[in-house]
């Protein structure tokens, strides 16, 4: 038979239901905003061809 559940530690409940301001979900609407904006912006490697190529090279060990 298993013994009684074990209790979390006295204050966990506060822990958790208390906001972290840190966490990413915390951040101001116009901040949050930015943050979108630059995350839809897509900026292409000029290069991308070749390191993609270079990197097949290099993993399928060709010189």
């Amino acid at each position: 038979m298993l013994g009684p559940p074990e209790r979390p530690a006295q204050g966990t409940d506060e822990l958790l239901r208390a906001p972290d301001p840190g966490l990413p979900g915390r951040r101001e609407p116009d901040e949050a905003a930015r943050l979108m904006e630059e995350a839809r912006e897509v900026r292409p490697l000029p290069d991308a061809p070749r390191l993609l190529q270079t990197a097949f090279l290099t993993e399928t060990g060709h010189p």
